[in-house]
């Protein structure tokens, strides 16, 4: 199989959702833990909300991009979210030249609301008027083509199941794939309260503990059923192996997505409660603390264990998005020392801890066998049911690091060639479809 496919991507954004995705990435690569997209129907549609773990409790801000015309109204917008949201910081990406519009001299007009308006110009300068606002430096600039190419291979994911949704509204896989990703993506955002957050993340978690395997059960001519158990079903059999079938892919992406936010919702917990810090519990919540903590599952509390004993627990959840989305759910065995060293570099987590971080999928989510596995005679330990267009990304960042033109120059001769061009091959496959 040749990896000689490609996709290209400009060097800087061409429509509004690049813009975002631009934004998203610079916070991406500089360490923030990112959600994108967040909508609250009929209200409001947030481009990106990250969040530092560099302090004592989860820090957010709030990310608006504006491609076109821009002024005060943004500004006193951006304001306004923020004020609902009660997040204390904001910033306005433009990227268009307005005459009468002064960037440094708005910013000392509005410097004592907490926002700022930062102008990214041709995009040649982007992260060092990043830096110079204020935030952490960029240190390597193929993290904002990788993550870039990242939120791109998102979009399609979601964009096929929306598609395969709206095809045949007689299939319940597609519209609870679809339901569960508004729910861990937009609703439980607007949940202020962690605990009730937790809560209600785990019960629908329990609801959809095989989401996938469902949908494929009703792509084999059954009926869909979240709870079933089917190891030999052909659909995703494929799926894992070969790529195929969009909903499958978007199914993985979902199921993943939730379990990382039970794992962010976990560790913010625990930040939240080291620093005796709650918000006020909603109309008819009472012992809420009990409830979270006698509620839930023994693997929970477990995990919850587990990381108060870990230095850098609170970076986890980071280290996780990026695993998955930006390192593809792999590592190659044979180069962990230096492929630790890079997860370190992006994620904080320091390198004698990346075996922790890595442990922390097993102790919430228990399977009865380890989330990382190798399949086979190769040189890749991946994390099961990544879509395997992230898995692509996962192997063009190798191609990038280890500065080579095709896989075989890093000298296998098991099945990790073969992997990895298959999971690049995929990506671009998703990309041009």
């Amino acid at each position: 199989m040749s990896e000689r496919k490609s996709v290209t991507l400009e060097d800087f954004p061409r429509s509004a959702q690049e813009l975002e995705d631009y934004v998203a990435a610079l916070f991406q690569s500089a360490r923030f833990f990112v959600e994108k997209n967040i909508e609250e129907r009929e209200m409001l549609e947030l481009d990106s909300v990250a969040t530092s773990y560099e302090g004592p409790i989860p820090s957010l801000l709030l990310a608006e991009a504006k491609s076109g015309d821009w002024g005060f109204p943004d500004i006193f917008k951006l304001i306004g979210w923020m004020k609902y949201l009660d997040i204390k910081k904001g910033t306005l990406f433009v990227s268009k030249d307005i005459p009468d519009k002064e960037v440094d001299s708005i910013n000392k007009k509005i410097a004592h609301l907490d926002v700022s308006v930062i102008h990214l110009g041709d995009f040649s300068e982007a992260t060092e008027r990043f830096k110079n606002a204020g935030y952490p430096e960029i240190n390597e600039s193929i993290l904002m083509t990788i993550w870039r190419f990242s939120y791109w291979v998102e979009h399609k994911l979601i964009s096929n199941l929306r598609n395969i949704k709206k095809a045949d509204l007689s299939k319940q896989g597609p519209i609870k794939a679809m339901d569960y990703h508004h729910l861990v993506n937009d609703k439980i955002f607007f949940v202020k309260d962690v605990r009730e957050r937790l809560h209600d993340l785990y019960n629908e978690y329990k609801n959809h503990p095989r989401i996938s395997l469902g949908a494929a059960i009703e792509m084999s001519g059954g009926q869909f059923d979240a709870e079933a158990v089917d190891p030999t079903n052909q659909f995703i059999k494929e799926a894992i192996y070969d790529g195929r079938h969009e909903l499958l892919q978007a199914c993985f992406y979902i199921e993943h997505r939730a379990r990382l936010a039970i794992l962010k919702a976990a560790i913010d917990y625990l930040c939240l409660s080291e620093a005796g810090i709650y918000p006020e519990p909603s109309e008819g919540i009472i012992n809420l603390n009990d409830t979270l903590i006698w509620s839930l599952p023994q693997s929970f509390q477990s995990g919850l264990d587990f990381l108060r004993t870990k230095a850098s627990y609170r970076k986890y959840a980071l280290f996780w998005q990026i695993f998955l989305w930006g390192f593809g759910g792999f590592y190659l065995d044979d180069r962990k020392a230096l492929e630790f060293i890079w997860l370190s570099e992006q994620s904080g987590v320091p390198v004698d801890e990346i075996p922790s971080a890595l442990e922390v999928y097993d102790l919430f989510f228990p399977t009865g066998s380890s989330w990382i596995t190798k399949p086979g005679p190769t040189q890749c330990l991946i994390v099961k049911m990544v879509p395997t267009a992230f898995q692509g990304i996962g192997a063009y960042q190798r191609k990038r690091r280890y500065e080579i033109k095709e896989y075989r120059e890093l000298g296998y001769h098991d099945k990790t060639i073969n992997d990895l061009r298959k999971w690049n091959n995929a990506t671009v496959n998703l990309l041009k479809s």
